[in-house]
């Protein structure tokens, strides 16, 4: 926990904003290495670089709907965006 006892996901929206990106990422690694997948062949799905894969995987906090939806559809799997309340709004 960091200062009054927020954790660091609560300090900004740009904060929180990487946190569900990075579990995002984590979950599309997980994904790959349970299909047997490369970033290469990721890449080649999706149509962009091996390069670009990596960076969002690496640094995803400038992941797009748009992107994210992409990724998934390409490992067949599925997305979902849920706002819930979990009387937390500081994520202490």
């Amino acid at each position: 926990m960091t200062k009054n006892n927020i954790h660091w996901t609560g300090r900004s929206n740009e904060d929180f904003r990487y946190s569900v990106a990075f579990d995002f990422a984590s979950q599309v690694e997980d994904r790959l290495k349970l299909i047997g997948w490369s970033q290469d062949r990721l890449a080649s799905e999706i149509g962009v670089s091996k390069g670009r894969v990596s960076q969002l995987l690496n640094n995803p906090g400038n992941l797009t709907l748009n992107t994210m939806v992409t990724m998934v559809r390409s490992l067949g799997m599925k997305l979902s965006v849920v706002p819930y309340d979990d009387s937390d709004p500081v994520n202490v």
